[in-house]
């Protein structure tokens, strides 16, 4: 069960977690873009052998990206309480 949260003291609290998590995101978020508009522009390049290396260097990163963006998050959620929590991984 949840632990209810006592407004007064944690309004600063989550709105701290809740800019360091929007920082988070707009950050990796904004890389991943990067990474994905330079492994379409290889995938369009269409030209070596070296293109489908970068595509798929550039797939690998982006996975890894995305997996700790949401790791980060999660734990900064947790941190107040406030992580989501699918329904089969509650009843474990």
């Amino acid at each position: 069960m949840r632990k209810k949260l006592n407004p007064p003291n944690d309004v600063s609290k989550l709105a701290g977690t809740i800019e360091l998590i929007d920082a988070l995101s707009q950050e990796i978020l904004t890389s991943i873009g990067a990474v994905a508009h330079l492994a379409r522009k290889a995938a369009e390049a269409k030209g070596s052998v070296n293109d489908e290396q970068a595509v798929r260097q550039a797939l690998g990163l982006i996975e890894y990206m995305a997996g700790d963006l949401m790791e980060r998050i999660d734990n900064e959620a947790e941190r107040v309480r406030c992580n989501h929590v699918e329904a089969n991984h509650a009843q474990a």
